[in-house]
């Protein structure tokens, strides 16, 4: 179930950090400690899944922006749209980063992060324009120098 509705919850996948740390590289019989910080993050999801955001629907007319951030770990983003004033989720997206994906520097994350975010959301942003927001000042600045004639 939360492998389906991670999309929804923001900062699923650090949530579930220590749950993904506990099954990485084990055999399927493999018997999990199931120490204190792993019980912790079964609890934050479980609580994260009741109490996950309400979306809206897209609606064609509606200016929609893709906010992403990223750390050295894990890579997130909200797709949102501009409605009455305020911006309201649309979809949430988080991954964890694979090791070679981790060695990249703070530009690339950045870079990475809204690229796997676009990818991920293709369908809901084909077509359309759409504002990108990142808080790396030197990845936007290279940005806004691609995006002119």
């Amino acid at each position: 179930m939360v492998n389906f509705y991670h999309r929804f919850v923001p900062h699923m996948t650090n949530l579930m950090r220590p749950l993904f740390g506990a099954l990485k590289g084990n055999a399927p019989n493999h018997v999990v400690d199931w120490s204190a910080d792993i019980a912790k993050a079964f609890v934050d999801t479980k609580k994260a899944l009741v109490n996950a955001t309400m979306l809206v629907h897209p609606l064609p007319g509606a200016q929609i922006a893709l906010t992403t951030d990223s750390s050295d770990y894990t890579v997130g983003a909200v797709h949102k749209q501009l409605v009455g004033g305020v911006w309201r989720p649309l979809a949430f997206f988080s991954r964890q980063l694979h090791p070679n994906e981790q060695k990249c520097s703070t530009f690339g994350h950045k870079l990475l992060g809204l690229y796997l975010a676009v990818c991920h959301i293709r369908f809901l942003l084909e077509g359309r324009l759409f504002m990108a927001f990142i808080d790396h000042k030197p990845l936007a600045f290279t940005m806004s120098k691609i995006a002119e004639p």
